[in-house]
């Protein structure tokens, strides 16, 4: 009882031996496209090719819907007052605040 091999298998196996595309493509006397096609699932069963398992990314975060809100032009931000260099204290007064009573 000998089945008739079907087209892609028999792709496989020429594809096996090394045979290139073209020459597939010309004895079996389909296009070059379906060559790549049984290539293409043939190597994707095996794991390798240019689609490795797919890798699940998280989601990106949702952004708000709608128009932003205005920001308030009057509400200006504190900007903090500039530092100013304070004389130096003598060594007697900074002594002085070590204690509570002095």
């Amino acid at each position: 009882m000998n089945k008739k091999m079907s087209t892609a298998r028999k792709i496989r196996r020429m594809l096996d031996k090394g045979i290139a595309v073209r020459d597939i493509a010309q004895r079996l006397k389909c296009s070059p496209q379906t060559v790549y096609n049984v290539r293409y699932q043939t190597n994707r069963n095996k794991g390798i090719g240019s689609l490795p398992t797919m890798v699940v990314l998280s989601p990106a975060p949702k952004r708000p819907r709608g128009r932003p809100r205005k920001v308030d032009s009057s509400a200006s931000p504190q900007i903090p007052p500039a530092v100013v260099a304070l004389p130096q204290r003598s060594l007697w007064q900074r002594v002085k605040g070590w204690f509570p009573w002095a």
